[in-house]
């Protein structure tokens, strides 16, 4: 089954969200959090978008020259060469106390 086309709009904002959030790894891949987790928490941190698909995020971490590994044979989540995501902290850079 084929996926919706991508959105221009919503791949710009989850490179921007990659751009300012997450951090690569200098060995190996996060065996952690898989795309799908990742975008679960893009979403959940998106003010003006309230999804981004697997695809969507592949291809913004690709383009943002992250590595990709399936997550298990056939699958179409993805580990990536990125730190260890705290949405704890990402929620504080976003939301943070005066």
């Amino acid at each position: 089954k084929r996926g919706k086309p991508i959105n221009p709009e919503k791949l710009d904002h989850a490179l921007d969200f990659i751009s300012k959030y997450f951090t690569k790894r200098k060995t190996g891949f996060n065996r952690i959090q898989t795309s799908f987790t990742l975008t679960r928490i893009i979403c959940r941190r998106m003010d003006k978008y309230e999804f981004v698909s697997n695809g969507e995020l592949i291809a913004a971490m690709l383009m943002s020259g992250y590595k990709c590994k399936p997550a298990t044979k056939n699958s179409l989540n993805c580990h990536f060469n990125v730190q260890l995501v705290n949405e704890s902290k990402i929620k504080e850079l976003l939301n943070p106390k005066y």
